[in-house]
């Protein structure tokens, strides 16, 4: 984990830097990007009235500074390495964190996407939290990484939690090769 003594200051459902970000700043994020931070499970956008909990369980997440050259969309797999998030996540990437599932649908200036170039998010890499199929699972079904920061049947993801709606699925991510969160051998 990182010695970072500072919490971040912004919580599930949102980016450091609120969706707008100028594109052409590299420092944006530095001090910031790689901190861990743990969060009950809550649906953030119901806050403080009908708070809705999944099922009281924790989610581990990376503070990432999105350097993919594109907009990040909720629930995307992406590639991360320490502070950054690459790419979308393909199937032999070994550290895939999930876009936060609780970031609004598009920018503040209207396009498409929930994370601007070179802001920073909340990455899930253990836990329960909702991915991007084309598949549609029952509950039980293993997933792995698939191609384009989409999850597919498979082995090395998780394992859902829920069937998929809207082309998400939940699933309980961490604890696998494809995750931050690196079990040891025993």
């Amino acid at each position: 984990m990182p010695t970072t003594t500072a919490d971040p200051q912004f919580g599930r459902g949102q980016t450091l830097g609120g969706g707008i970000v100028n594109l052409s700043d590299a420092t944006f994020g530095v001090g910031t990007a790689g901190f861990e931070k743990v969060f009950l499970d809550q649906n953030p956008a119901t806050y403080p009235v009908g708070i809705v909990n999944f099922p009281t369980r924790y989610v581990r997440c990376i503070a990432l500074r999105n350097n993919t050259g594109a907009a990040l969309t909720k629930g995307q797999l992406v590639k991360f390495r320490t502070t950054d998030a690459l790419s979308l996540a393909v199937t032999t990437d070994f550290q895939v964190a999930v876009v936060d599932e609780y970031l609004p649908s598009t920018l503040p200036d209207g396009t498409s996407g929930s994370v601007a170039i070179k802001d920073v998010f909340w990455g899930v890499i253990q836990g329960p939290t909702s991915v991007s199929t084309a598949a549609t699972p029952s509950v039980g079904t293993k997933m792995a990484v698939g191609t384009s920061g989409a999850a597919i049947a498979g082995i090395g993801l998780g394992e859902t939690i829920a069937t998929a709606a809207n082309s998400l699925v939940r699933i309980i991510v961490g604890g696998t090769a494809n995750s931050a969160h690196i079990p040891t051998a025993t």
